[in-house]
């Protein structure tokens, strides 16, 4: 920024108070001692119009630096433009938090978003979605109804790297308030759950699904665009809810002739489990009318039942407490799942050459 020799020449009307200056400092080498610049110091105590830059001037903090400008400009009627640091990346906030995680384990997102605030002046961007609900009163405070979250980790992560396939389920809370926690989980290509969001609700029921997968629809975009299909245990008020937000979303059906020719014998067989399996749907539990989009053959629901089994610990823990609990054990396992693969060279992941070199040897033997 530049000034005019009438600036400078003010007689003082702009100067700032501050008889601060660095003490020289020699150098620990004998041999070649230096003595270093001396800079002028930023008085912070200056009023709004005594404030006046200098080249080289010293700032205690970029905060300050940062108002001392917006000062001084406003002052001698100038505009300023600040040019946006893009060096500071994703990579780069890792790397810096990395250390205070190893050190603090327990450190909490509004931790972390304080800590990158008030020591490097950056604001991170929150593309993570929380949304609670509530129950008004007519008297007193509103009450909470239920609570949605879905980081933004959790988010990409799943569109990313993770096959089209989302596990629903529900769990019972063992707290003080009980309630129930609806969960939707993928999984990776190595075959590791993969958390996308959860719920806390009051109790399980169609509109609570409802509103869950309608968040979930708007956070992970059109199902009929990304070919999201769903696995559950046909909980309660799931099926009509998932058909609501999301209608004709896949039902997996291919030509199932050999499966009809099986169904006719086990009748023969059988006929009271003829009778049972025909009240389902083929297409909820029958390979033969999966489709072949997403390259899953699971028939059960396990990721969930995996994750449930994991913060079962949590689960009779205050909301709080329990929600910080969930989230820092998906970051644990996130960054546990990285670290393990991080050095593997395979074209397929670990899980799947394995699976793979077992088909191909009893392929040999048969």
């Amino acid at each position: 920024m530049a000034e005019s020799d009438d600036d400078i020449s003010d007689g003082g009307r702009f100067s700032y108070h501050s008889e601060e200056l660095r003490e020289p400092i020699s150098s620990s080498d004998e041999e070649n001692e230096s003595v270093r610049v001396i800079y002028l110091q930023f008085n912070a105590e200056a009023q709004f119009g005594e404030v006046r830059l200098v080249a080289k001037m010293e700032f205690a903090t970029l905060a300050e630096f940062k108002k001392a400008v917006k000062d001084y400009t406003i002052h001698i009627g100038r505009q300023i433009k600040w040019i946006k640091n893009d060096k500071a990346d994703r990579k780069w906030v890792t790397e810096k938090l990395e250390l205070r995680l190893r050190q603090q384990p327990s450190l909490s997102h509004s931790e972390a978003y304080y800590l990158m605030k008030d020591e490097y002046n950056l604001h991170l961007e929150n593309s993570s979605t929380v949304k609670m609900d509530t129950i008004p009163q007519q008297e007193g405070p509103p009450i909470f109804h239920r609570l949605y979250i879905c980081f933004d980790a959790c988010k990409r992560g799943f569109k990313e790297g993770c096959r089209p396939m989302i596990g629903l389920d529900d769990c019972f809370l063992k707290g003080y308030y009980r309630g129930q926690l609806l969960t939707a989980v993928g999984g990776d290509a190595n075959n590791h759950i993969f958390v996308i969001a959860y719920v806390v609700v009051d109790v399980e029921n169609k509109d609570n699904w409802k509103w869950f997968l309608e968040l979930l629809h708007e956070g992970l975009g059109d199902y009929t665009r990304h070919g999201w299909q769903f696995v559950s245990d046909m909980q309660k008020g799931l099926i009509p809810a998932l058909q609501e937000v999301m209608l004709g979303v896949e039902h997996r059906s291919t030509t199932p002739q050999q499966f009809n020719t099986e169904m006719e014998k086990l009748k023969a067989v059988n006929k009271s489990a003829w009778d049972y399996l025909s009240k389902f749907p083929p297409n909820s539990w029958s390979r033969a009318y999966f489709s072949e989009q997403p390259k899953v053959d699971t028939l059960c629901n396990n990721n969930c039942e995996v994750f449930n089994a994991k913060i079962v610990k949590y689960r009779g823990k205050p909301i709080l407490k329990m929600l910080e609990e969930i989230r820092s054990y998906i970051m644990r396992n996130m960054a546990s799942n990285k670290r393990s693969l991080s050095e593997w060279l395979g074209e397929l992941t670990p899980v799947q050459q394995t699976r793979l070199d077992k088909e191909k040897l009893r392929r040999q033997h048969r």
